[in-house]
C-alpha cells in the first residue's frame, strides 16, 4: 500500500492536467499513487492523462471516467478506492511545489498524526498563503486542500465531504476535523502546492455554506469553542432567522443550542 493517495477530479481539464500531472512524475518521493477522477470531460482530458500514463509507467497512476455530482463527488468517489494511508486533493490546474515535496511531507509524517497541512502559494493570495491555523481563524478562513494530508481513518470516522455544499464542502470538511479534540492535526512550514488562481470556490458562491456556516462552527466545535462565543452566535441566528421569516433556519439554531452547553474537553492546534 503507498503512503500517499493524490486525488484529482477533472472536466474539461485538457488545458491544464499536463503540468499538475508533470509536477507528480518529477517527485523524488516513490512511496504514492495517484487516481485521475474525470467527470466524463470532452475535451480530450482522458486521452492527455492515458498518454500521459503510458509515458511514465512508472508513475502508479488510476484513472476512472464515470458521470458524478460536481467536484466533491468526484473526490468522494475516488476516495473510495484510495489505497494510501494519508490523502491529498489537488485540482487539475494546480502543481505540487518543487519536486521533493512528497518527500519532506513523507520523512514529517508519525503514527502520531491524523492530519498534517502546509501552506500554499497562488496569485490569489499574492504569494504563499496558510501558517498554523487556531480555532478562531478556521470559522473565518479556510485551510487550502491542496496542502492537507488527511489520515484515511478520519474519513472513516466523521464522514467524507457533504455535498450540500457545492463550492466549500472543503471548508465544512476541514471545521470537522479541526475543531474536533479527538483528531490529532499538526501543522508544518512547508509550502505543499502552487495554488491556481480562478477555481471553483474563487468564481462561484456557496450560499447553502454561507448560510449554515456559523451554526456549523458551533456544532462541530461544540467541545472546543468558548460557551459564551457559541451562544452569543446562536442568539444571532435565531434573531435573525424570526426577522427574516426564515423558519427553516430558525429549526437549524434551535437544534444547535445543545452543542451550546456540551462539556468542554481539551484541545491542541
Amino acid at each position: 500500500m503507498p503512503l500517499i493517495s493524490v486525488i484529482i477530479p477533472t472536466k474539461d481539464s485538457a488545458g491544464t492536467i499536463s503540468a499538475c500531472l508533470d509536477s507528480l512524475a518529477s517527485q523524488t518521493c516513490a512511496d504514492f499513487e495517484v487516481l485521475v477522477q474525470d467527470g466524463l470531460s470532452a475535451d480530450g482530458t482522458v486521452d492527455i492523462v492515458e498518454a500521459f500514463r503510458t509515458r511514465k509507467p512508472r508513475l502508479d497512476m488510476h484513472v476512472v471516467q464515470e458521470r458524478d455530482g460536481g467536484v466533491y463527488d468526484a473526490m468522494n468517489r475516488a476516495l473510495t478506492r484510495a489505497r494510501g494511508e494519508y490523502v491529498l486533493f489537488l485540482g487539475s490546474d494546480d502543481r505540487l511545489f518543487d519536486a521533493d515535496t512528497l518527500l519532506r511531507v513523507s520523512r514529517s509524517l508519525s503514527t502520531h498524526d491524523d492530519i498534517v497541512y502546509g501552506d500554499v502559494v497562488s496569485p490569489r493570495f499574492d504569494g504563499r498563503y496558510g501558517g498554523r491555523f487556531s480555532i478562531d481563524r478556521i470559522k473565518h478562513s479556510n485551510i487550502c486542500h491542496q496542502a492537507i494530508f488527511v489520515r484515511r481513518r478520519v474519513f472513516d470516522a466523521l464522514g467524507t465531504f457533504d455535498l450540500r455544499f457545492r463550492v466549500l464542502a472543503d471548508w465544512e470538511h476541514a471545521m470537522r476535523w479541526f475543531l474536533a479534540p479527538h483528531v490529532r492535526v499538526r501543522h508544518i512550514d512547508e509550502v505543499i502546492a502552487h495554488y491556481a488562481d480562478g477555481g471553483l470556490s474563487s468564481c462561484c458562491l456557496d450560499p447553502v455554506f454561507e448560510r449554515e456556516k456559523r451554526l456549523l462552527y458551533v456544532r462541530h466545535g461544540r467541545h472546543c469553542v468558548p460557551t459564551w462565543k457559541k451562544a452569543r452566535i446562536v442568539a444571532k441566528e435565531i434573531s435573525a432567522a424570526i426577522r427574516r421569516h426564515d423558519w427553516p433556519h430558525l429549526g437549524r439554531a434551535l437544534a444547535s443550542c445543545p452543542a451550546v452547553i456540551a462539556r468542554q474537553l481539551p484541545i491542541s492546534r
